[in-house]
């Protein structure tokens, strides 16, 4: 994914330690791809709009 290029991570995946081994890559792979739709989004939303998708990506 080109996000990944323009803005390099640093990923620890210490919280899904606690989720089952099968479910761990899923759980990964889902918050690469929130990343990646949220910095997609970032040019277009407006601060309110921001600010939910923000509160959202933290809480999972």
């Amino acid at each position: 994914m080109e996000v990944f290029k323009r803005f390099p991570q640093k990923p620890h995946f210490h919280p899904l330690l606690k989720c089952k081994e099968a479910c761990r890559e899923g759980s990964a792979l889902g918050k690469m791809v929130n990343f990646a739709f949220m910095v997609g989004r970032l040019p277009s939303c407006k601060l309110a709009i921001l600010e939910t998708y923000l509160i959202a990506f933290w809480r999972h």
